[in-house]
């Protein structure tokens, strides 16, 4: 899946393909309902930006995190 790739271009340090990947995987779990994608590619998402020194951004990410978990009830 496109969260994986994601997720191997982030240990390759690629962070831009990985914000990528973590982006469209994001964008189609919202159109799909996927939460469980939803809820771990903004995850991936805030993390890029916190190793990129982009923290407002980082922070508006992981705020959208824990909203998604709020409201599914992830633990």
């Amino acid at each position: 899946s496109l969260y994986h790739i994601g997720i191997v271009y982030f240990y390759f340090g690629d962070f831009k393909k990985s914000l990528d990947n973590y982006e469209q995987a994001f964008a189609i779990a919202q159109q799909t309902g996927n939460t469980i994608v939803e809820f771990l590619s903004i995850n991936g998402i805030g993390g890029i930006y916190d190793k990129l020194g982009k923290y407002q951004k980082s922070l508006e990410n992981y705020q959208k995190f824990l909203e998604i978990a709020k409201n599914n009830n992830y633990k």
